[in-house]
């Protein structure tokens, strides 16, 4: 009897203790439990001929352009384990986390021209910087240990999935998941430095079977800076959680992570730490070079400059505070930045006007692959293709009658509205038009007035004694 009254004081006394730390255990779950997506690997690669050579768009995937992405060294990823929370870990050796169908689960595409590389957009650097901002050294052997990062490639290489075939899309908008990475990378190295059994082997992988006790806790001490490092990135979060919308697969509050990582992380100014509140999905890069003006906001007005800061943005070393390790200095590789620009733009004809000569947009096969079937070409179907187009408007009010036109390959996609032929002449989105501004009634700004607005050969609409028509045509 006394047994029983025990037993049940004991679930009451759980049950109590669960009702009254209930959100505190949903947020440790939450935190530890990294949520991914279970998908077959698909059993076949292809890729679009695009205008530019296999060995060009191999160097494109993994060039270091002098990013961190993770704040640990190469070593140290290649070491890691993959974050478990089976009791299990403690004793048996758990798959690592490096392994390419494991990255794969975060969006990131398997090296389709050498299956043992890391995916696409993950560089192997040179020697980095600690947390502390000095050389970080391996503790055993004193020698430098060498960053990882993510390229331009991870972020602008696109793929799709049809019947076991994956199509990759070079300078599309990828699918990855960055911060769900990096939370990944975060409980791996908690689990690594906690959780009995997992350290030794992940020591074992760094320093050798037999190192002395001394050169592990010299480890161990490494892991807690950078664990302090993402703990104090974790509390920033939390602070600007109610200015914040939910990033995930294919999507990134890309401008804001820059001038968070400059203006705060490498400025040591937590105040100016803002919300992540627009997330958006990558933007294509094949025409970008020659744009005056770049990012979503036209915010920038020369790409090497936005080159320079997606790199700063995606980790680099930046010093900004200590005049005795060189104020400005940075691992920022401007000479790869440059090579990547100039092969994604091409050359232009030396008499002519500038073109898009390099990486292109294809027309999809009139036969999908592994399939019969053939591809339906409407604007109600997922497509992805480009074609020379014209979109001329003509107005007319006052005796007089002006005519605007422009030219390029556009791109047209069910999925998304921001294609080329949506946007207005560069001579009008700069302001130097004299003409009354397009009628929102008219403006093709949603995906069902775009598929109305492309089925009509031409539309017309009136504004005071203005009269527009707008035609669109095929080359």
């Amino acid at each position: 009897m006394r047994r029983r009254t025990k037993f049940v004081i004991a679930v009451l006394v759980a049950i109590g203790a669960y009702a009254c730390l209930k959100d505190d255990i949903a947020q440790i779950w939450n935190g530890l439990h990294v949520k991914l997506a279970e998908y077959p690997a698909p059993k076949n690669t292809k890729w679009l001929n695009q205008n530019v050579s296999d060995k060009d768009i191999g160097l494109f995937y993994h060039t270091d352009q002098g990013t961190r992405t993770f704040g640990i060294p190469f070593e140290w990823f290649m070491a890691l384990e993959q974050p478990s929370l089976s009791p299990l870990s403690m004793f048996f050796s758990v798959d690592l986390f490096s392994d390419t169908a494991y990255l794969d689960r975060y969006g990131f595409i398997p090296d389709p021209f050498d299956k043992k590389a890391l995916p696409v957009g993950f560089a192997h650097g040179d020697a980095m910087l600690d947390p502390t901002g000095e050389p970080w050294r391996e503790p055993r052997y004193k020698k430098d240990m060498t960053g990882i990062g993510l390229t331009c490639a991870a972020c602008h290489t696109g793929r799709f999935t049809y019947k076991d075939t994956t199509v990759i899309i070079n300078g599309g908008p990828a699918l990855t998941d960055l911060l769900k990475l990096k939370q990944g990378i975060g409980v791996a190295l908690f689990e690594t430095r906690f959780v009995p059994g997992r350290f030794g082997r992940f020591a074992d992988r760094v320093l050798g079977s037999d190192s002395t006790n001394d050169e592990r806790a010299a480890l161990k001490f490494q892991i807690d800076q950078v664990l302090k490092s993402y703990n104090d990135t974790l509390a920033l979060e939390k602070r600007v959680t109610s200015r914040s919308i939910e990033e995930g697969y294919g999507r990134l509050d890309a401008l804001n992570r820059i001038g968070n990582q400059v203006f705060s992380i490498d400025l040591k100014n937590p105040d100016n730490y803002a919300g992540s509140s627009a997330p958006v999905h990558y933007p294509r890069i094949w025409n970008t070079p020659w744009f005056d003006w770049v990012q979503y906001n036209g915010s920038i007005m020369q790409p090497m400059v936005r080159n320079a800061g997606e790199s700063l943005g995606v980790s680099s070393e930046l010093n900004l505070t200590d005049p005795s390790k060189g104020l400005f200095k940075s691992s920022v590789n401007v000479d790869s930045l440059f090579w990547m620009e100039e092969m994604i733009k091409g050359k232009s004809p030396r008499n002519g006007p500038p073109t898009f000569c390099r990486l292109l947009t294809r027309s999809w096969p009139r036969r999908a692959p592994n399939s019969t079937s053939r591809i339906v070409r409407d604007v109600t179907v997922h497509r992805s293709r480009a074609r020379p187009s014209t979109i001329s408007t003509t107005r007319t009010g006052g005796g007089r009658t002006r005519t605007a036109s422009t030219s390029w390959c556009s791109k047209t996609s069910r999925s998304s509205i921001s294609a080329p032929i949506l946007r207005r002449p560069r001579t009008w989105a700069r302001g130097r038009s004299r003409f009354p501004p397009i009628s929102e009634s008219t403006r093709p700004d949603s995906r069902l007035r775009w598929a109305q607005w492309s089925r009509r050969p031409s539309t017309t609409s009136t504004t005071g004694r203005w009269t527009r028509t707008e035609s669109r045509s095929r080359l």
